[in-house]
């Protein structure tokens, strides 16, 4: 077994294995229980901002001056609440991080990742257009040397040919 193969089987012995006291969940499952969960407090603080905005703005729809109204009252709604919806977003993160695994996890997707089948595959996409574009393109100097390219596509050919440089 060559080295990036143990280090792709040592991964996935990692990201699979059961975790102690947890119900039997995997590590992969865990992570992803946790990112859910940071998640979805990420988007209930967003929506917490929006709400409080649209709110401001309806409630000093009949001021003097209701953009500056809606402003203060939204700034107020800001101070007397960014803290706590920060402090949720924070211990969900920490609890993502810590009892996640967060880091460890991230580490053995790399390393799963960059050894993994699909991305030697997508590597041999990459080459093939690269490869195909090179050969496709003529070199300025066989362009040049043609007396018959006159048409559009011979000029493209050119200019691509002259970017190269």
């Amino acid at each position: 077994m060559s080295e990036d193969q143990r280090r792709y089987k040592k991964a996935m012995t990692v990201l699979t294995q059961e975790q102690p006291g947890k119900d039997g969940q995997t590590l992969i499952e865990l992570y992803t229980e946790k990112q859910s969960k940071y998640t979805k407090v990420v988007a209930e603080k967003n929506a917490a901002f929006n709400n409080a905005l649209i709110a401001s703005n309806d409630a000093t729809k009949g001021d003097a001056n209701p953009k500056k109204a809606a402003k203060e009252h939204y700034d107020r709604w800001v101070q007397e609440h960014a803290r706590t919806w920060r402090n949720y977003v924070q211990a969900a993160y920490m609890d993502w991080v810590v009892t996640g695994k967060k880091e460890e996890v991230e580490y053995w997707f790399s390393v799963v990742d960059q050894d993994s089948a699909l991305s030697r595959v997508e590597q041999s996409k990459a080459s093939f257009v690269l490869e195909f574009l090179t050969s496709f393109y003529l070199t300025s100097s066989d362009l040049i040397s043609r007396k018959s390219c006159a048409g559009p596509l011979s000029r493209t050919r050119m200019a691509h040919a002259n970017i190269k440089r």
